[in-house]
């Protein structure tokens, strides 16, 4: 093979380096020089050997022994530098040739038994260490590495973490890795995902600074992604600060990610909520706000973010509830666009609304409360306890895989009916139970803001209540009985992620793997006198958010160690947790796709022009990789300036001005109005205009009603001042 060089000398000028034309000296680091000057790793690796500051590097019988192509690599244990990384470049030539362990037990390194055992070695600590025999044959030429040989690529970081500041640690150490990473050509998460961040950290701010030269996922290299869907959770959780749910596995998740405190669905209803966010487009743009259409069909060709993660080499796959199934995911989750294989729904998801709940009477009905034994339940289990089941099947068979996965998890609970098992009541006794500290419908309320919450009267025991429409308020007793199920519906919950992301760690995969936590939307527990979803308010738009990040929003998991151990909520002490890393700034659900894209080191995709219905891929939502302070994150205006102005969209549609039996679900054809909000970190504001179904147009002009709440001196939204003169022209600025 010829070398592509361009020398900076004289070929014959004297103690020149072959590569750079630099003067030799043992003062003079072999780092950079020549490293955009040479076509490929193969070529740079040779040059390397080659060159006058490799040979004063590494020593003459490295450099003899490459030249010659002989070499015995036992011979070769002792010889050369101190140099703190030859061990990539060691474990690299062990992994491929599987030799030398007898070598590593003679000279008493600590090496028992197969050569998988040296992936648990400080090799830091072993200073005489030192091997560069060919090493152009020794890295695996354009093939992934192994999960063992990635494993092992972490304990350098570890390693490097311990040991900054020290002498092991010297300044030509930098090139064996600038080596490897420019060979593969790889980003900065890819490097994090194959090094760790304390090495890519440290590469990165070494002196004269390296460049990652990749811009995209190494294939084998990037990082899998998790992301678990819930439906209708809001952030009644631990983690969000309350303190009467039980919710230690998720609040373990917290503690070990970034969580967003004020993230908001754009559509509070289950399939318009999901496109949106799933697609990176907003509803108006989906064009989808009830369940009755496919966006591919009726809006645009738009990509979703499995299918982005699937056409850039990921195995994509579904569990559970993901898309809303039916018409809006054209009967078929979406597929085959979004996955690599048909997604998975549980057998026992048939029941959810059937005749299932035994009443006081002995009897069977389709109750809302509807705490169960398992045992008696058509095929002994239910849906999410299934969804788990096979999550960790397919994650004990992405494991051996050389692709990287995409895994989206979809639970159905708390959503309605509350079909849980019945041992968990008993973290909820009635007389813990409080009623919403506003169960009032506010004065001042606009009539066509409020959801009548028609398919919580459609329940068996709720229609036993007779109560009366729209406004008619639950019993008291009855309104303790439904939070009570809630909360304990979002316990079982908790311990079914508990049980996944324990398996995620069992399998040693926590370490590569990026974990996204959301809600398709929030839920009314009695707040405005409303339940259920299906309005504007805070209660049904704002949802839980985090992400984790390994080796970034949390350190890498050492030897033996896990990060997500199972937590019982039936333990008193499993709870007491860290609190993890808030941020405060408002953000939407709809920069999900941006913001996973681009931690797992894919492009983020553009921005959406205006109108975007024939462009297939873009965004109309902002990443949020800033607020975790990674390296490679796309510069975003969203952020800059001051957090105070950030805001959030939603909007829901009304088939009157009046609740009536389809207020909360109006079909297509039916909305009449639809209400825009937006939500700043000081106020709510809500406008609610004439819409015009057939042409999928708002008119701003025709305004039937408004509604504005200051957030610090009515954080619940109860004091509606929209007709106040003093505010009424404050935010018509920010009308969308």
């Amino acid at each position: 093979m010829e070398l592509t060089i361009t020398r900076g000398r004289d070929e014959g000028q004297a103690g020149g380096c072959e590569c750079c034309g630099r003067a030799g000296g043992a003062s003079v680091r072999p780092r950079n020089h020549s490293l955009s000057k040479i076509a490929n790793g193969p070529d740079l690796i040779k040059a390397y050997f080659k060159c006058e500051l490799g040979r004063q590097a590494l020593g003459p019988y490295f450099c003899y022994t490459f030249t010659k192509i002989t070499y015995d690599p036992c011979v070769l244990l002792d010889r050369g530098l101190q140099m703190a990384c030859d061990y990539v470049v060691l474990l690299i030539w062990f992994y491929e040739s599987g030799v030398c362990g007898q070598a590593l037990e003679d000279k008493n390194y600590k090496y028992r038994g197969p050569t998988e055992a040296i992936f648990q070695m400080n090799f830091l600590e072993l200073p005489g260490l030192s091997l560069r025999c060919r090493l152009e044959e020794m890295i695996p030429h354009q093939k992934p590495l192994s999960q063992p040989l990635k494993n092992c690529l972490f304990s350098l970081d570890v390693s490097i973490k311990s040991h900054l500041g020290t002498e092991l640690i010297r300044s030509f150490d930098f090139f064996v890795l600038e080596l490897f990473v420019s060979f593969y050509e790889c980003s900065y998460s890819a490097c994090m995902h194959v090094c760790g961040p304390h090495v890519c950290l440290l590469l990165q701010k070494s002196e004269e600074g390296f460049r990652f030269p990749g811009t995209g996922v190494m294939d084998g290299y990037s990082l899998n992604v998790l992301l678990i869907i819930v439906d209708d959770l809001r952030p009644s959780l631990g983690c969000y600060g309350d303190n009467l749910v039980r919710s230690p596995n998720i609040d373990q998740l917290a503690s070990h990610s970034v969580l967003f405190q004020n993230a908001f669905a754009q559509q509070a209803v289950c399939a318009p909520s999901r496109v949106s966010f799933l697609t990176g487009r907003r509803p108006d743009t989906t064009r989808l706000y009830d369940f009755n259409s496919y966006w591919r069909v009726h809006s645009g060709n738009f990509s979703t973010i499995p299918q982005y993660f699937k056409e850039n080499g990921y195995v994509t796959m579904s569990v559970g509830k993901v898309f809303h199934p039916g018409i809006s995911s054209n009967h078929s989750d979406d597929s085959p666009y979004s996955w690599s294989f048909p997604p998975y729904h549980p057998s026992s998801e048939k029941y959810e609304n059937t005749k299932t709940c035994r009443g006081q009477d002995g009897k069977l009905h389709a109750n809302l409360l509807c705490p169960v034994d398992v045992a008696d339940v058509p095929e002994g289990t239910l849906p999410d306890k299934q969804s788990t089941e096979e999550a960790i099947r397919l994650l004990e068979k992405m494991k051996t895989s050389a692709s990287p996965f995409f895994l989206a998890v979809g639970y159905h609970k708390p959503h309605i009916p509350f079909r849980y098992p019945k041992e968990f009541q008993k973290l909820y006794p009635l007389e813990n139970i409080t009623l919403a500290p506003d169960p009032q419908v506010p004065d001042g309320l606009p009539p066509v803001a409020y959801n009548p919450w028609m398919d919580i009267r459609e329940r068996e025991d709720v229609q036993a209540l007779n109560i009366s429409v729209p406004y008619g308020p639950i019993p008291v007793d009855f309104q303790r009985k439904i939070r009570q199920s809630y909360f304990a519906s979002v316990s079982y919950l908790d311990t079914e992620v508990g049980h996944l992301l324990s398996a995620l760690d069992d399998l040693h995969l926590t370490s590569n793997t990026i974990i996204a936590f959301t809600s398709d939307h929030g839920w009314a527990l009695g707040e405005h006198g409303e339940w259920a979803k299906y309005s504007n308010f805070d209660v049904a738009t704002r949802v839980p958010l985090m992400f984790y990040v390994p080796g970034k929003t949390a350190p890498l998991p050492g030897a033996g160690e896990k990060l997500f151990p199972y937590q019982d909520p039936f333990d008193s002490t499993s709870e007491l947790m860290d609190s993890g890393r808030h941020v405060m700034d408002l953000v939407e659900l709809v920069s999900l796709f941006p913001t996973l894209a681009g931690l797992s080191g894919l492009q983020v995709p553009p921005r959406c022009p205006i109108p975007s219905f024939h462009v297939e891929l873009c965004r109309e939502g902002q990443s949020l990789q800033k607020h975790l302070q990674l390296h490679d994150f796309e510069e975003d205006s969203y952020f800059l300036g001051n957090p105070r102005e950030s805001i959030a969209y939603s909007q829901y549609p009304r088939p009157a001005d009046f609740p009536q039996w389809n207020s909360d679900k109006p079909s297509l054809k039916d909305i009449m109005i639809m209400g825009y909000s937006i939500r700043t970190i000081d106020y709510r504001y809500t406008v609610w205009v004439g819409f015009n179904p057939a042409e999928f147009l708002a008119n701003f002009s025709d305004i039937h009603a408004g509604e504005l709440y200051f957030v610090d001196s009515d954080p619940l939204q109860d004091h509606n001042v929209y007709n106040d003169s003093q505010h009424g022209g404050l935010p018509h600025s920010l009308k969308p």
